[in-house]
């Protein structure tokens, strides 16, 4: 039921999704990526069309469609008219890719659902508790039924 009740607080939507995070260089309409990433990871292949988030100098947020293209020394991304977006700087943070299908989770809902799965468990423990104490008192009576009975036994020898 928990698990039934985790998917209802899941949705699916389009967003970027930190794939690159990483200070790139851009010269002449192509951001270089590092060499460190592996673009297989991404699911995309060279000349895949794609949409990413960059974050210029001045922290302001683009997002752009590019082309990936291989590069002397690695991957870049072929990008369109960003030059005013970059201003006098080679460097430009990209952030990651947009994908259509990421797959969220409410935490507002999570947390609401994690409060009612632990006062369900509370009651729970405070029952078995209750059972606990019953049975221990059961006991302790029968062992006085046991004593009276063996006292009661060895007065009649």
């Amino acid at each position: 039921m928990v698990a039934v009740e985790v998917m209802d607080g899941m949705g699916i939507v389009a967003g970027h999704v930190l794939m690159i995070y990483d200070i790139c260089e851009y010269v002449n309409g192509i951001i270089t990526l590092p060499q460190n990433i592996d673009i297989s990871t991404f699911g995309l292949s060279q000349d895949s069309n794609l949409s990413v988030k960059l974050i210029n100098n001045r922290r302001e947020t683009l997002y752009t469609d590019c082309v990936l293209m291989e590069t002397e020394t690695g991957y870049g991304l072929q990008v369109k008219n960003i030059d005013n977006f970059i201003g006098n700087t080679s460097n430009i943070f990209v952030y990651g890719t947009k994908v259509d299908d990421m797959v969220t989770l409410d935490k507002s809902y999570l947390f609401t659902l994690n409060v009612c799965a632990t006062q369900i468990l509370n009651r729970k423990v405070i029952t078995l508790e209750q059972k606990n104490n019953d049975l221990l008192s059961r006991i302790d009576e029968l062992e006085n039924e046991i004593s009276q009975i063996e006292i009661s036994n060895t007065s009649n020898y």
